[in-house]
Formats: C-alpha cells, structure tokens, sequence
C-alpha cells in the first residue's frame, strides 16, 4: 500500500444511519439515514447506530482514518479511544467507511458534530442534532408526530 498525501483525499459524505452493510460487489447499502434522533430523557444512549462516510484519492492509497463526536459543549463522546482505522482505497480510488456505534452517549440535547480525519486533517464535519421528545418515537426530520420539547 502507498501512503497517500491528505491534500489529494476528499471526503464525499458523512451520514447517520440506523444500519449500513456492503452488498456483492462492493455496493453500499444504507438503511435509515437521519440528522435528528428524538429522545425522551437525558443522559440517555442510542442503542445502535452507524456513521457511514465515503473518500476518494488516489487509487490504491492508503490512509489513516479517525473519527471524532463531539457535543455541544465541544467533549468529544468517543474520547479517549474512539475509532482509528486505516483505509485502502479502490482501484477506482473510492473507499467506504462503515463505522458501528453501539451505545453512544448523549448527554444533553443540542448538535452533536461527528468529524472525519484523513491522515491527521479534518475533512468532513456533519451534524446529529439531539432532541427531548414526548414521544417514544424517534423524531426524524419531516415526521410531524413527534412533539419537540424547548430547553
């Protein structure tokens, strides 16, 4: 594998997703994407959820993945240990990430900011915002039923 400079990696896309998978082929498969998760109470934990990302350099680079989430307070929820991995990329120059979360933290309600480093530079910020709902239904963005609480 060849190491890859950070200047020629672009990161396509950071997602939420409630489960991810790679099918024959190589394909993604995605299932349930989302930006707003509904909650009934705080400090609660999210049992199961997957950041999904997609890079592109060089074909058959390699690179040093890492992955930060961060509350509204700027605590990074995944520290000290979170997610460090190397990714080879195709010879196409496309590489997936399917990182699994089980568990998660969130502390307080807000956006919560998930950051993806490409060989020690931040490429790719997205945004999860946590939300107290009266319903144990998970609020996603464009669902009316969910009854958002103002802190």
């Amino acid at each position: 594998m060849k190491k890859q400079k950070n200047k020629l990696v672009k990161t396509n896309y950071v997602l939420f997703a409630d489960h991810a998978f790679v099918l024959t082929g190589g394909k993604l498969g995605i299932v349930g994407i989302f930006d707003i998760l509904g909650v009934m109470k705080f400090p609660t934990s999210h049992p199961k959820m997957f950041i999904v990302a997609n890079i592109i350099g060089e074909a058959r680079s390699a690179h040093d993945v890492k992955i930060n989430m961060f509350d509204p307070d700027g605590i990074d929820l995944l520290a000290p240990n979170g997610p460090n991995f190397k990714v080879q990329l195709s010879g196409t120059g496309s590489g997936n990430i399917l990182q699994e979360m089980v568990g998660l933290a969130f502390n307080k309600p807000g956006e919560h900011t998930a950051v993806l480093s490409v060989d020690g530079k931040d490429t790719y910020k997205s945004v999860l915002t946590v939300v107290k709902t009266k319903s144990s239904d998970n609020l996603r963005r464009g669902d009316d039923r969910g009854s958002v609480e103002k802190n």
